[in-house]
């Protein structure tokens, strides 16, 4: 995996939130199951914040539950109610 400069410098202080509400559909799901708990092991002190639906995020293993964050996120995807609470 290659890091970007600025978090290779920083030595681990940030915190990222990466949105997972398509974590169990074909296609993008895979690939954010597949690289989600990669990013998070390879920065070992930062902090995730996963947005997405609680109870599926809950039922997903592979993740360190230690450096992350569920925010409870279940508006639709492109959709102007996302927009509105992403603003908010």
């Amino acid at each position: 995996m290659i890091l970007p400069v600025w978090a290779l410098e920083r030595g681990g202080c940030g915190q990222i939130c990466i949105d997972v509400r398509m974590l169990f559909s074909s296609g993008i799901g895979s690939y954010i199951r597949n690289l989600v708990p990669r990013v998070i092991r390879e920065l070992p002190g930062w902090k995730f914040n996963l947005m997405g639906d609680r109870e599926e995020l809950t039922r997903w293993e592979g993740i360190d539950r230690e450096k992350t964050v569920i925010t409870d996120f279940r508006e639709p995807i492109y959709s102007v109610r996302e927009q509105i609470a992403l603003a908010g």
